[in-house]
């Protein structure tokens, strides 16, 4: 039985690496017809000197660090690709953002980024697409830079 995908997801982070996988999953959406949503984690950690009265000015400098995001996330997606996307910035852990992202879009597929390494470099260092892969339910393409 074939699948059909209809909504691709790739989460990117700015860097080369998902440049390229931004590059694979527009190229596949363009030869199936699929729509394309690209997902960026905005991960804005709690200063530790936080107090109630800094609350509006957090709030403030939260409100302008999403747009910027989704402001840079526009301007990446299209140096990369000429094919029309949806963008969404959304705050939070990379592995949870991709997750959620997938399902509130409705993802067929995930296409991510990955370095590939392996070892003690991938126990140190981790990785958010090895993470993804063993906790998506849906099928992920994980798109090694040297394979560009």
């Amino acid at each position: 039985m074939a699948m059909r995908l209809n909504h691709i997801l790739c989460p990117v982070d700015f860097s080369e690496l998902s440049a390229v996988a931004l590059r694979y999953a527009a190229e596949l959406a363009k030869r199936l017809g699929a729509k394309l949503t690209v997902v960026y984690a905005n991960t804005v950690p709690e200063p530790p000197y936080f107090t109630e009265g800094k609350l509006d000015d957090l709030a403030r400098q939260f409100r302008e660090a999403m747009h910027e995001a989704e402001s840079a996330l526009r301007r990446f997606v299209e140096k990369e690709t000429e094919l029309p996307a949806e963008v969404r910035v959304m705050e939070g852990r990379p592995v949870d953002v991709i997750l959620k992202a997938a399902e509130q879009a409705g993802a067929d597929l995930i296409v991510m980024g990955t370095h590939g390494r392996g070892g003690i470099n991938r126990l140190v260092v981790g990785s958010v697409t090895d993470r993804v892969l063993r906790q998506s339910p849906i099928p992920v393409l994980a798109v090694r830079g040297a394979a560009a």
